[in-house]
């Protein structure tokens, strides 16, 4: 674990199960003494100059272990309740595994911010083949040739989201973005990266533009391009409601086989779309279809066009379980059919 404000680190060591051994890397201005003994655990604090690269420090942490399993956990970032044991059962069950030295467990994280996170890499094996790569929202790697092997463990972090200090952060994740550019980096995952840092709402229009770049690169795995896929799809939802969803949605140029990572999560999302285009949309069209007949400007009531406005207002009202008789009776109209 990372470490910064002694509060929230302290909370963050409360929630570890009462024997584990817990291991602090401090890069913070050295005040985290009172964590050597907390609640009774092994917490061994460690210094270490910050040199601005996140899988360094993670890599360091690594580094100061001798065997077993690790699992990260942030300074800002707690276990809820029972789930430290979690990671301790699936720790001794990956054990046993015959790909253990290549496996990374992955966590749900809880972001008071930015939602929920449904995968992200925290358990690997100290002397197998896992490593970390990336100054900036650092990704596991193998040291050796082959591929990750991912496993979603049932554990849930929750994480205060950066409400707090997000000037000084966005200034220091800057930094580092810049300085991957000047090294001539990944241009594919420098833009991810810059997009991670576009979250307030008067920033979607660039951040949507970054997104679509960073696809556009054609620098990004399979995973990356569809996690910036389902990244742009969710600021889609937020921002244009589902209608913007299913438009972009209808422009992807191939169908995605449910095998592929992130496959299923744009499936959902769509899905999710969809109901909220029958929740939110259908009511908002028969609201204004309603407001237009009732405000005497849909010209005149016996045509035909006025005739259908009427049975398609009476339709939706019965689509939505709600009760259509007072625009029968105001219509003079039995209903008809979409």
């Amino acid at each position: 674990m990372s470490a910064g404000d002694p509060t929230r680190v302290l909370r963050c060591v409360e929630s570890l199960t009462a024997d584990a051994r817990v291991l602090v890397v401090d890069s913070g201005p050295g005040q985290l003494d009172l964590l050597r003994s907390v609640g009774g655990r092994n917490v061994e604090v460690v210094r270490r100059q910050w040199t601005g690269d996140f899988a360094a420090a993670r890599n360091f942490a690594v580094d100061q272990l001798e065997n077993g399993w690790v699992a990260f956990v942030d300074d800002d970032e707690f276990l809820l309740p029972g789930h430290a044991q979690r990671v301790v059962d699936a720790a001794r069950a990956l054990e046993r595994h015959p790909l253990r030295d290549r496996i990374i467990g992955g966590v749900t994280v809880l972001d008071q911010t930015a939602g929920v996170t449904p995968f992200l890499p925290r358990l690997f094996r100290v002397r197998g083949a896992v490593r970390w790569s990336g100054r900036l929202h650092e990704v596991p790697v193998l040291r050796a040739d082959g591929q990750v092997e991912r496993v979603a463990l049932d554990v849930t972090v929750a994480h205060d989201g950066y409400e707090t200090e997000v000037a000084e952060r966005r200034r220091r994740n800057t930094t580092i973005i810049e300085g991957w550019r000047a090294e001539d980096g990944p241009e594919g995952r420098r833009l991810l990266a810059h997009a991670q840092e576009l979250a307030a709402e008067s920033e979607s229009p660039e951040r949507r533009q970054v997104l679509q770049d960073a696809i556009a690169s054609g620098s990004l795995s399979l995973e990356e391009e569809l996690g910036a896929r389902l990244s742009l799809l969710v600021g889609l939802l937020l921002d244009g409601g589902p209608r913007a969803v299913l438009e972009a949605h209808e422009h992807e140029s191939a169908a995605r086989r449910f095998g592929e990572p992130g496959a299923l999560e744009l499936a959902l999302l769509r899905a999710r779309a969809l109901l909220l285009f029958a929740e939110v949309e259908c009511a908002r069209t028969r609201a204004l279809l309603a407001r237009h007949l009732q405000s005497g400007s849909a010209g005149d009531p016996a045509s035909d066009l006025a005739a259908r406005a009427v049975d398609v207002l009476i339709e939706l009202t019965d689509r939505l379980g709600e009760d259509s008789a007072p625009f029968r009776d105001l219509y003079g109209q039995p209903g008809g059919a979409l």
